[in-house]
């Protein structure tokens, strides 16, 4: 036995509701002999009549009357089960993952969660600590939306937009006699701490240094950019980090100097290509674009 056409059911009882065939067609814009064909189609599936045509409209009989019944409370659950598949859409839609550097995590990533907070409370901001590479690699997996990454080169299948860009500055013991301007020759003669080879930092701090003619090995190279400080400041070695707008050198052990010649750390906002973005990631990126997160204030240091 066939089941039953809810697009069928819907018809009988907007005929039923409305009065008429034509007022049925009218309402669910349809033609009026689509109404009579499901109506024939109902009554043939059920081998009983459903209603009586008189030229004051239409009458249901005994029949129709149970199968009036069964057809609201089926297309009640139907609507019901729509709205539920709906609402579940919704919120996986909602849930934005981001992947950042520890650094742009512990210093950017609570005004933007505060922002959503108080203006998309119905987004959720799922943080991941990535570097460029994992980012790279997580985003063409699907498992992030969007990324915060230093790459400066074009990757297949993602799209990179210009984030902004920060100072380089040379981070160091607070005990350290260091010159105004810090430059490769005096930097490569110091125990050097750097992030791990692979990372678009570590590369971009190689090529500051070779330009020079210098190859320095550093003492340690870690994924950290908050661990490397915190050794900065144990007097273990110095380090060449992004002043990130915004950010305090709080720490009465760690002094910050211009390098030269100087150089930016571009920080790009990376996302899988496709053809549409879903209204969620759409939200996020425009609030990162946005003037309260692009803008690039001095670094600052406490007495």
């Amino acid at each position: 036995m066939r089941e039953f056409n809810l697009d069928h059911l819907r018809t009988l009882l907007a005929v039923v509701d409305s009065g008429s065939l034509s007022n049925a067609a009218a309402a669910l814009h349809l033609a009026q002999p689509t109404i009579s064909l499901h109506l024939r189609e109902l009554e043939s599936r059920l081998d009983i009549p459903l209603l009586k045509r008189n030229r004051h409209g239409v009458t249901v009989t005994a029949g129709g009357k149970i199968l009036i019944d069964y057809a609201r409370k089926l297309l009640a659950l139907a609507d019901q089960a729509s709205e539920a598949v709906g609402h579940y859409r919704e919120s996986v839609q909602g849930v934005v993952r981001l992947g950042a550097s520890t650094g742009l995590i512990t210093h950017e990533m609570p005004r933007l969660l505060q922002y959503m907070a108080q203006h998309r409370p119905e987004l959720k901001i799922e943080l991941a600590v990535t570097t460029t590479a994992m980012a790279m690699e997580k985003l063409q997996a699907d498992e992030l939306d969007l990324a915060l990454v230093g790459a400066t080169t074009r990757h297949q299948g993602l799209v990179l937009t210009r984030w902004r860009s920060d100072p380089l500055m040379a981070f160091l013991p607070a005990a350290w006699t260091v010159p105004k301007r810090v430059s490769p020759a005096w930097l490569a003669r110091q125990p050097l701490l750097m992030n791990e080879p692979g990372s678009a930092l570590h590369h971009q701090t190689l090529q500051w240094f070779s330009r020079a003619g210098f190859f320095p090995r550093p003492r340690i190279a870690l994924n950290n950019g908050e661990a490397i400080k915190g050794l900065v400041a144990a007097g273990y070695g110095a380090a060449v980090l992004p002043a990130e707008a915004g950010q305090s050198v709080s720490s009465p052990q760690i002094q910050v100097r211009p390098i030269t010649p100087a150089m930016e750390r571009p920080t790009f906002l990376a996302c899988k290509k496709a053809r549409t973005v879903p209204p969620s990631v759409k939200a996020v990126m425009e609030v990162l674009k946005s003037k309260a997160f692009i803008v690039q204030n001095p670094v600052h240091q406490s007495a």
